[in-house]
């Protein structure tokens, strides 16, 4: 028993798997564009509650998160995306290295 399982015919796998990625990009571009409003509502609300100096960290580590998203939207466009399954790795880690810099972009506490 091999730890993956693999389908006989490599030509109906690789059917298969670009079914199941076309299937999934309305779910990718509404989940990134959930991603797209909610940053740029905290941009538009952060300034009302909190120390300019936290807002402009946490503006300048979205923008490349947004960036980012828009990007996911983009690709989704193409038949790269649907093709090429190690795509999301890549997209995987920009997204951690995006979420950690959003994390460490956090408001200075009130002394």
């Amino acid at each position: 028993m091999q730890l993956l399982d693999k389908f006989d015919d490599p030509e109906v796998e690789r059917a298969y798997i670009e079914s199941e990625r076309t299937a999934r990009i309305p779910a990718t571009r509404f989940l990134a564009g959930i991603g797209i409003v909610t940053l740029v509502s905290y941009i538009g609300f952060n300034p009302m509650h909190f120390p300019m100096e936290g807002v402009l960290a946490y503006n300048m580590a979205a923008g490349p998160y947004i960036l980012l998203q828009v990007g996911i939207v983009a690709v989704t466009f193409t038949r790269f995306y649907v093709e090429k399954q190690w795509v999301d790795q890549i997209i995987f880690s920009l997204m951690t290295a995006n979420m950690y810099a959003l994390i460490e972009a956090r408001q200075p506490l009130p002394e």
